[in-house]
């Protein structure tokens, strides 16, 4: 069974939001006046983290993490405005890099 747990302000999440799947935690973050802001973390049933990844002002900014169930990293890569930038790294299993992408910032 799916709980969450969360709070409002003037109609607007706000405040730490926790999500439970029967009984474990699976995710956690934080809102601010309606808006992600801060480090979210993502959980396998496990226990190990899933991802994490940080908003600034409701957009994906900053680094990014996701993992193998076995909590070794898979991917680290950064965000800026929601969008993909500078290196993301792939590692296999066995922590090596298997692969590197680059991503360029916008020009607006």
């Amino acid at each position: 069974m799916k709980r969450v747990i969360k709070k409002f302000t003037d109609g607007k999440l706000d405040g730490r939001y926790l999500v439970y799947l029967d009984e474990q935690l699976i995710e956690r973050g934080k809102y601010e006046l309606g808006k992600k802001e801060r480090l979210w973390v993502r959980y396998y049933k496990n226990g190990n983290i899933k991802s994490e990844r940080y908003y600034i002002n409701d957009k994906l900014s900053d680094f990014y993490n996701f993992y193998y169930p076995t909590g070794e990293i898979f991917v680290t890569g950064e965000f800026s405005d929601n969008k993909k930038v500078g290196e993301w790294r792939f590692y296999d299993k066995n922590k090596k890099i298997k692969m590197i992408k680059k991503y360029e910032r916008n020009k607006d």
